[in-house]
């Protein structure tokens, strides 16, 4: 029996039985064979072969090597197979495995706090932490931009540019930085009682190969990050986009974060998701993170990027990292509130069939209505509806990695 089988893992969690797959047949139902060849002749398959499928997707083998790269040096979204046919809105891959359980006769343990269905986690990726440093930097790049629009007789990019220019001085006039919303999320997270997890980059420059971002030393990070941990928030590190694939690289990351906040960091995700897998799992174990939260789509996408919304052991050989995969996140401009929310609500409607954890990520610096229109009422709106759900727990990303570490263990 393969002890570093990442399905048999996965069911041995569910269940807490680890189960042989050598002998059995299971039967694919007909909302499955999509993932499966389209030569199968029928669907009474050996679980060895749903489980090598289940561990390729898990694993993300078709994201290995060289190919199907987007401009950002990240996997291409639309070169995913799940993508491809149309299996990225649910955690069809958690259906599976469900189906196989149920199957072998054997019985499904809640994983999460009694009575609970679902967990949602709140996240927040640090990519900025004010608006106003080095303002003079961003005008000159928006008034190119005005000027540009202005050769073209451009009348919308005109407006556009002259509107963001105005309203920027505006806010510097009445010394109001919308990008530091850090105690407007902990007022509203504290209403509902709730806790989240803030990423925060860890650059020793503010003005580097990253661009105009924020020294790990920034005084207001200090005070934040205080802030957030006497409160109950939690750190986590929002690795660089350059460097990537640098052990060293990340190591340092992590030091610095960690002597700011005199504490462990045990979470990473990297700027512009800027992973390759299986690669960045192994760094991240490597530098000694408990948890990986990298699985999802950036770019204004959504969805379950491997067919699943519960926590897993990515790498086969032993190894206690955990990937914690993330469904949605925010995007300036929102263009649709309503679509967006109804999306949530299929999303933890899919999460609690599959007793998921369902993660959202939303920028701190899109809570200011004129900078990002629409997106501080949709996290109200969210927040408020999970609030009132009795399925669901609200817990922080290191509650979710210590609850799976102790069944796995």
């Amino acid at each position: 029996m393969d002890s570093n089988n990442i399905f048999l893992n996965h069911v041995e969690l569910l269940t807490s039985k680890r189960i042989d797959t050598a002998r059995d047949i299971v039967n694919i139902s007909q909302k499955y064979h999509s993932l499966f060849s389209k030569e199968q002749k029928d669907y009474n398959i050996s679980l060895g072969e749903v489980t090598c499928l289940i561990n390729d997707i898990l694993s993300r083998v078709e994201e290995y090597g060289e190919n199907n790269l987007d401009k950002w040096g990240r996997f291409d979204r639309n070169k995913s197979f799940l993508v491809q046919n149309e299996l990225d809105q649910s955690p069809v891959i958690d259906e599976l495995i469900l189906d196989v359980i149920k199957q072998l006769g054997l019985k499904v343990r809640n994983i999460w706090p009694p009575g609970k269905k679902a967990v949602v986690c709140l996240t927040h990726d640090v990519d900025s932490i004010s608006g106003l440093s080095h303002l003079w930097l961003r005008q000159a790049n928006w008034y190119s931009r005005l000027l540009y629009f202005k050769t073209k007789r451009n009348r919308e990019g005109v407006d556009k540019w002259l509107s963001t220019i105005r309203k920027w001085h505006r806010f510097k006039e009445q010394k109001v930085d919308p990008v530091d919303a850090f105690d407007r999320l902990q007022e509203l997270e504290s209403r509902f009682g709730f806790r989240s997890t803030f990423y925060f980059m860890s650059l020793s420059h503010k003005l580097s190969r990253e661009g105009r971002k924020y020294s790990v030393k920034n005084p207001r990070l200090i005070q934040v990050t205080r802030e957030l941990l006497e409160g109950g928030w939690e750190v986590g590190l929002h690795a660089a986009y350059h460097n990537n694939l640098s052990l060293n690289s990340l190591k340092k990351q992590k030091q610095r974060l960690e002597e700011v906040i005199q504490a462990q960091v045990t979470g990473c995700r990297h700027h512009y998701l800027r992973v390759r897998f299986p690669q960045s799992w192994a760094l991240y174990a490597q530098a000694g993170f408990n948890y990986s939260s990298n699985l999802g789509w950036g770019g204004g996408f959504n969805g379950f990027r491997a067919g699943t919304c519960l926590p897993y052991q990515p790498l086969k050989e032993e190894c206690s990292l955990w990937e914690i995969p993330f469904q949605m996140m925010d995007q300036n401009p929102l263009l649709n509130q309503k679509e967006y929310l109804r999306t949530f609500s299929k999303y933890l409607k899919h999460a609690k069939k599959v007793g998921g954890c369902l993660v959202l990520n939303f920028h701190q610096e899109h809570m200011n209505e004129e900078v990002a229109p629409g997106i501080g009422e949709v996290y109200c709106d969210i927040l408020e509806t999970i609030s009132k759900d009795n399925d669901v727990a609200v817990l922080t990303m290191n509650e979710v990695c210590s609850i799976v570490n102790d069944l796995a263990s």
